[in-house]
């Protein structure tokens, strides 16, 4: 699989120098929507184009979709996050990392790793914000919002091998999780792994003092003595108590699982090279059945979102409007004709056969109907009485108009 190297480094963002918000947030929101809206009704075929003959330019062609959607997720990405945070609506936040999702799953498909890079920076300098602002508000209404940025923050700077931060983030999510010990530690547990991938075996005892379940105790002791003595088993044997952890206490620890095995890796690239490396998708693949209805549900799902959150702005649809009233006028017109049309032909058809079959000198107590005439109702046995017909009276059954009979076909406009 094709690696790129990537020094330690911060993404690119000062908490200190990020300050500011969207100006004239409506106007974003429109524009979002509108984008957002005319991309639903596109994405099947901008994300799973007919290929042309010419594969080179097919895949251009591809690529230039996927940029496309990508911005536009990218755009809906920071104004859900800042929209969400200001009006302290948790729902619209989280569709922010919702559209980010996407945007990532579909950049994976295609290989782009500095794409991939780009927008984690922007979402990473969105979150700062976030959290500056958070911070600076003091209002413990804001830590669900200042929680769920510092889990994202920590990830993205773990992913660029920046994990003295990424350890400061999760130090302060353990603070910030306290009436929560189970994730709390979990989060300590995770900055301690982030000081052995640095080799800092005195900052990961220090942390690891700020632990008060046994269980999470146990296992940080484990851990330092297994990377201490390079211990792929004791290493292994930790990961397999994480995954009971998180499966009987319904955690998500996948990034937890994922540090440890850097760290096991890190035993294997150690000797070799002290840079730190991340896997990239190798060569161009398609979007999965199952990640393209996902997002394609995620989108439908963020729009509404969206628009329920900013009742006043309304998207006028791309899609032309339906008169439906003439279509299903145009349709009775054409089973009233058709209906008149057979009902002609199969009654000169019955006429006919009859004619043939009767004797030349047969005697009949009435004229013989005429090939091609109107079919007389004088004999005809009477299948259901009308309501309101008075027999008595010599009144003969009403009919059902033909009209009656389509709108009982056509059950619905």
């Amino acid at each position: 699989m094709d690696k790129k190297e990537i020094k330690e480094k911060p993404v690119a963002v000062d908490e200190e120098s990020v300050s500011g918000e969207i100006s004239n947030l409506e106007n974003a929101v429109k524009g979002a929507l509108t984008e957002l809206t005319d991309l639903e009704s596109r994405i099947v075929n901008l994300i799973k184009p007919k290929p042309p003959s010419n594969h080179s330019n097919s895949t251009q062609n591809r690529e230039a979709n996927f940029l496309m959607a990508v911005r536009r997720f990218q755009n809906a990405m920071t104004i859900a996050l800042i929209d969400g945070f200001n009006k302290m609506d948790i729902e619209t936040f989280n569709e922010g990392f919702n559209f980010f999702e996407n945007a990532i799953t579909m950049l994976a498909s295609t290989g782009n790793e500095a794409e991939i890079e780009q927008i984690k920076s922007e979402l990473a300098q969105t979150l700062i914000k976030i959290v500056v602002k958070g911070r600076e508000a003091k209002n413990e209404e804001l830590n669900p919002f200042i929680i769920k940025s510092c889990q994202y923050l920590s990830q993205i700077y773990e992913s660029f091998g920046s994990y003295e931060t990424a350890m400061k983030y999760h130090g302060h999510l353990g603070f910030l999780l306290s009436d929560e010990p189970l994730l709390g530690e979990l989060e300590y547990f995770q900055a301690i792994i982030n000081c052995l991938l640095l080799n800092s075996v005195a900052k990961a005892h220090q942390i690891a003092r700020k632990l008060t379940l046994r269980n999470f105790q146990k296992m940080a002791e484990s851990l330092i003595n297994s990377v201490q003595n390079q211990n792929t088993s004791g290493i292994n044997n930790i990961k397999k108590q994480i995954k009971v952890l998180g499966a009987q206490r319904k955690l998500d620890v996948q990034n937890t699982l994922h540090l440890l095995d850097q760290l096991i890796g890190a035993f294997k690239t150690e000797e070799t090279s002290p840079v730190k490396t991340i896997d990239i998708p190798s060569g161009d693949k398609k979007l999965t059945e199952d990640q393209f209805n996902k997002i394609k549900s995620s989108l439908t799902h963020g729009i509404e979102k969206l628009q329920s959150a900013h009742p006043d702005i309304k998207i006028s649809s791309s899609a032309p409007q339906i008169d439906t009233n003439s279509i299903i006028k145009e349709i009775k017109t054409a089973i009233s004709a058709e209906i008149s049309r057979e009902i002609r032909t199969l009654s000169d058809d019955i006429v006919s056969k009859i004619i043939r079959k009767i004797p030349a000198n047969m005697p009949t107590g009435r004229s013989q109907p005429r090939s091609g005439g109107p079919i007389s109702d004088d004999g005809v046995p009477d299948i259901q009485i009308a309501e309101g017909a008075d027999l008595s009276k010599g009144e003969k059954p009403k009919r059902p108009k033909l009209d009656d009979m389509l709108n009982n076909i056509i059950v619905s406009e």
